[in-house]
């Protein structure tokens, strides 16, 4: 039997749409993160959000239709940016009609901060090691008697000034020292 027989093949645009646009190789986006969803899976996001704002007349054939209409307009969007819009679309849409645009403007603005990033990490490839190392030691460290013997003059007037420092005879040493 031929896998292109009529019988085989789902009367829906969804499935039109499938059939008319192939699935490309998921290779070809460079990144996973860039994958998209296969046409079921966003079939089924979308679904969901049609289901929380379809007015009661929308009978089934409508709803198919819408959704095929939708997969259409919106394209391939990496899963991520997909599933995330369809969460940002659940809560705003009172109204079918106002799902693909909310969806395309979150989907654009999420799809491009993506590719930044994977852009970024593509030219950055020491990022992993940079992240790794340890920064500066930035933990406050008490002063030592060697540390105030090399003080500057003016340094010291200011320590004596305003009682970080005194004379103990001949030295200048940490005002500290006298509450240890």
């Amino acid at each position: 039997m031929d896998s292109h027989d009529s019988s085989n093949i789902l009367h829906h645009p969804a499935a039109q749409w499938a059939e008319q646009k192939p699935q490309p190789e998921r290779s070809r986006y460079g990144s996973p993160e860039l994958h998209p969803l296969t046409v079921e899976e966003a079939s089924a996001y979308l679904s969901r959000c049609l289901t929380l704002c379809a007015p009661t007349g929308m009978t089934v054939e409508d709803r198919v239709e819408w959704l095929g209409a939708a997969l259409e307009a919106i394209g391939e969007v990496p899963a991520s940016v997909f599933i995330a819009a369809c969460k940002h679309v659940q809560g705003k849409c009172d109204h079918p009609a106002k799902i693909i645009p909310a969806f395309t403007a979150f989907a654009e603005t999420s799809e491009n901060a993506l590719r930044r990033k994977i852009s970024w990490e593509l030219d950055n490839p020491w990022k992993h090691v940079a992240g790794a190392l340890p920064g500066p030691d930035t933990t406050p460290r008490k002063m030592t008697q060697a540390d105030v013997d090399m003080l500057p003059g003016h340094l010291v007037s200011l320590g004596l000034t305003i009682g970080s420092l005194r004379k103990d005879g001949e030295r200048i040493v940490l005002a500290e020292d006298d509450a240890a």
